[in-house]
C-alpha cells in the first residue's frame, strides 16, 4: 500500500464500501436456518456445572428445560424462536433457573411487543 497515494487510499475505502454494501443488499435472513448443533464441550460443561454449584445450584439441563417449559403459558411457547431458546437461556444462566425464567420470560415479551418472527 502507497500511503502517500491518495488515489489508493480512496480505492481502499471504495472496495470496503462496496463489499459492505453487498453484505448489507443481502436478502432477508434465511429461515429454514438448518438446526443448531450442540458443540458444547465437556470442558464447558464442566465449566458450567462448576459455576453453578459454587453459587449453591444444581446444573441439571434436562430438568432445568423442563422446568423453563413449565414455567411458560402456552402463548409464551408460541413466541419461543426454536427448540433450544429454553437451553440457550438455561446455559447462559450457569444453572440459574430463577434467572433463565425471568429472563426468558423477558424476551418473550420482546419478541411479541416488536413483533419478532
Amino acid at each position: 500500500n502507497n500511503y502517500d497515494d491518495p488515489s489508493s487510499t480512496s480505492s481502499q475505502y471504495d472496495d470496503a464500501d462496496n463489499a459492505n454494501n453487498t453484505i448489507n443488499q443481502s436478502p432477508s435472513r434465511n429461515k429454514n436456518l438448518p438446526p443448531i448443533i450442540d458443540d458444547c464441550t465437556e470442558l464447558d460443561r464442566a465449566r458450567r456445572v462448576e459455576i453453578a454449584e459454587s453459587h449453591g445450584l444444581v446444573y441439571d439441563e434436562v430438568h432445568g428445560v423442563e422446568s423453563i417449559l413449565h414455567a411458560l403459558t402456552p402463548r409464551e411457547r408460541t413466541l419461543l424462536a426454536d427448540d433450544n431458546m429454553p437451553l440457550r437461556h438455561y446455559r447462559a444462566e450457569k444453572g440459574n433457573l430463577k434467572e433463565a425464567i425471568r429472563k426468558i420470560k423477558c424476551t418473550l415479551k420482546w419478541r411479541e411487543d416488536f413483533q419478532v418472527e
